[in-house]
């Protein structure tokens, strides 16, 4: 018999309109930041730290950097990007501090990667947009993991001497050494050496009428600090700005609004961009975000707004609620050129989001009271205190029977 994938499927709500919003409020903090690299045990402390190289961090600058020259083998960890390694995190610092969930997300209900962010706010943007993202609610909290789309998997494929090398090679071309010496870079363009960084933001609606507010932990990739201890990205880009007509095709205007959204969300308010012609960088120039959707023709400009964002999740957590038990997971798709977003309910054992190390990492812990009165310690046994106290009184009970 052929196993059942979707146990229910349908529309869960149209796609919003690009221009029909609410005004939005977002704040974005950086809470802490860790590094992996290829050679080198993943750091949980925020001293390595890629910061770009003084002399790049000014407005324009003729340079002449080859990127033929030189090592092009490409040393591929796709793991940098993923939803895995942001729950290893969350397990280290269990580890570490033997907080509850909730207090390591510092009290958000919402955990994910930045790319969920991004591609739910490029979504009412780009026609051809898709996703899907599998949800999950553990103690209280949702936890969203991008599912790769075939069309990504058949964009992604990396080749040594293609953009996906050039981009890391021209990255640690132009950044800073670490200061920490038990650090040896790899020879090869290597995506393992990734900054990551743990932010929280408040993303809420603003004189609707409705006080709705999303409080979302989620990781990124940071490419580098400037001198001023600010993120900053950095960006390869074949060709110039200068020609508005190839400027205003739906690739770069798609390209360029993602450079703006990723750049909000790590509280950044500069990209550097590198600008090649055979490989050869020629043109170094930082450009303010808030300036990139000046750029093109008005009919292709964007805004910061974020309510289509707060739509989708508030309908995607309320569908939740009432059609998805405990040993389920819910599938949120928008397909290329469709209008509507679909749910899908399926068994977890399809798509576990949450691996059970995880889990059994923040299960509650019982521990006895060290203040327990002796004689009642003898009568009684000693008094049980689960991590939370949300057990307590059922222990207690059952123990009494």
């Amino acid at each position: 018999m052929a196993t059942i994938i979707n146990k229910q499927s349908g529309i869960l709500l149209q796609k919003p309109f690009r221009y029909t919003f609410t005004s939005t409020s977002l704040k974005t903090e950086l809470i802490n930041t860790f590094f992996i690299g290829r050679n080198f045990p993943i750091n949980y402390s925020p001293k390595l730290r890629k910061r770009l190289k003084e002399e790049y961090d000014i407005e324009d600058n003729d340079v002449e950097i080859d990127l033929n020259a030189g090592n092009n083998e490409l040393i591929d960890n796709p793991r940098t990007l993923s939803f895995d390694l942001l729950l290893d995190y969350l397990i280290d610092q269990r580890k570490r501090s033997k907080k509850d969930l909730e207090k390591i997300v510092h009290g958000a209900s919402i955990v994910c990667r930045r790319g969920v962010l991004i591609k739910l706010i490029n979504a009412i943007y780009y026609e051809k947009g898709e996703f899907i993202f599998a949800v999950k609610k553990f103690r209280g909290i949702y936890f969203i993991k991008e599912i790769s789309t075939v069309t990504y998997q058949k964009s992604n494929v990396r080749r040594a001497g293609d953009p996906h090398t050039l981009l890391p090679k021209f990255k640690n071309l132009i950044i800073d050494p670490f200061d920490d010496a038990s650090y040896v870079p790899p020879k090869e363009n290597s995506t393992w050496e990734q900054m990551q960084g743990l932010y929280l933001c408040n993303l809420s609606l603003i004189n609707s009428g409705d006080s709705k507010t999303l409080k979302i932990f989620y990781g990124t990739e940071i490419d580098a600090f400037d001198t001023e201890d600010n993120a900053i990205g950095i960006k390869l880009q074949r060709g110039d700005f200068n020609n508005d007509k190839s400027l205003n095709t739906p690739f770069m205007i798609d390209k360029i609004r993602k450079w703006f959204f990723q750049s909000h969300f790590v509280n950044s308010d500069t990209v550097i961009v590198g600008f090649h012609e055979d490989k050869v960088v020629n043109l170094i120039k930082k450009f303010n975000i808030d300036s990139l959707p000046s750029m093109f023709y008005p009919e292709n400009q964007w805004n910061s707004n974020y309510s289509s964002t707060v739509t989708i999740l508030t309908n995607v957590f309320e569908f939740y609620e009432n059609n998805v038990s405990e040993d389920e997971t819910l599938m949120v798709e928008l397909l290329p050129k469709d209008t509507n977003i679909l749910y899908h309910v399926r068994d977890d054992t399809i798509h576990n989001v949450l691996p059970r190390e995880f889990k059994e990492a923040f299960e509650e812990i019982i521990v006895t009271l060290d203040n327990v009165n002796a004689e009642t310690a003898k009568s009684n046994g000693p008094k049980l205190q689960t991590e939370n106290a949300w057990l307590d009184n059922i222990i207690e009970n059952a123990l009494n029977v």
